[in-house]
């Protein structure tokens, strides 16, 4: 059974719509990479499965707990990776069933890089994981959930296979195009 499924979800800001999710599922040992332009409402979708947005349409199902590491602002004692690390540890010590990191690598050097991709590979659960680093996500994700133009896409694999399948449909429109 999914741990997190999400049927017909719509969300709608200031009257127009940010996304339309039809259908994405995610299962424990997961690690799911979310991909898509700046505010195309990648981080609202994991409020939205952590429970923190409750203004959508659509079914919304997520079984365990669920921790979420926000996109860090440094604080004044520390720099803006000591603070991201910080913020990762006590997520990892809450062993929640679902870890959601919304673009944990920004203010990391190469070693804490190294470090958090160990830590993903052998976390327990399932990871939710907003990221704009391809080598991030070339080395952890299994699975792809892609926003453009509005809508939110599914794509078994890791980032490497989502983007020989996306090129691939983007030469077979191209050639229907020139019919």
């Amino acid at each position: 059974m999914a741990q997190v499924k999400l049927t017909q979800i719509t969300k709608v800001v200031n009257g127009k719509i940010l996304f339309e999710a039809p259908n994405l599922t995610a299962h424990t040992g997961e690690i799911v990479g979310i991909i898509g332009n700046n505010g195309a409402g990648k981080t609202t979708l994991m409020k939205i499965i952590a429970n923190q947005d409750p203004d959508f349409d659509g079914q919304r199902l997520v079984q365990g707990s669920v921790v979420l590491v926000r996109q860090v602002n440094p604080l004044v004692d520390q720099s803006g990776g000591q603070t991201t690390i910080t913020n990762i540890r006590t997520a990892l010590a809450q062993h929640a069933a679902i870890l959601i990191l919304d673009e944990p690598t920004a203010n990391l050097d190469e070693e804490h890089q190294d470090w958090l991709i160990g830590q993903l590979r052998h976390f327990a659960g399932l990871v939710l994981l907003i990221s704009h680093d391809q080598h991030l996500l070339k080395q952890v994700a299994t699975k792809i959930w892609s926003v453009s133009n509005h809508a939110y896409q599914q794509f078994d694999g890791g980032l490497t296979e989502f983007e020989r399948l996306n090129n691939q449909n983007q030469a077979s429109q191209f050639r229907e195009y020139q019919r």
